[in-house]
């Protein structure tokens, strides 16, 4: 007769699987919260780690808006090579912010020029001016983009480099 070893564990199904892994990261997240908190509010009692700083650091775009005041005096707290990184990062933030800005106003300059073209063009040929100027007055008072199609087409997703 053969006799089977019992389970070592019982295999979960993927669903509650997936679960317990969102609440296992949401429970980490709460603690680096914690961590920042008890840095303000209890400097006492805070001990320094280097594994909850560095998630701070590699998840400064997903901490939320209340606890920024909090990461902005623990970001000038830090030293060292951690400190190096984080002006680094936001360097570069700052660096495509000002390219897609600069890039926007390029285009910006275009399609004025294109509209003021056509329009000399109009005039030539048909005396046809109206169409044109409504065209040139729908491009200067375009609508400015709404926040969800700009955080679709910026590549970053936070502005903490300020």
């Amino acid at each position: 007769k053969i006799i089977k070893k019992p389970a070592k564990r019982v295999k979960l199904p993927k669903s509650e699987r997936l679960k317990l892994r969102k609440e296992k990261i949401n429970d980490i997240e709460k603690d680096q919260l914690h961590y920042l908190r008890q840095f303000k509010e209890d400097k006492s009692n805070w001990k320094f780690s280097k594994q909850k700083q560095n998630w701070i650091i590699k998840n400064i775009k997903n901490i939320p808006e209340e606890y920024e005041n909090i990461m902005f005096e623990y970001l000038n707290s830090i030293q060292g090579g951690s400190r190096d990184r984080v002006i680094i990062d936001m360097k570069k933030v700052i660096e495509e912010w000002n390219k897609m800005v600069d890039e926007a106003e390029e285009q910006l300059k275009k399609d004025l020029e294109k509209a003021d073209k056509d329009e000399d063009e109009d005039k030539d040929e048909d005396g046809n001016v109206k169409k044109v100027k409504k065209v040139k007055k729908q491009v200067k008072q375009e609508k400015p983009k709404k926040k969800a199609d700009i955080e679709k087409e910026t590549p970053p997703d936070y502005d903490y480099a300020v």
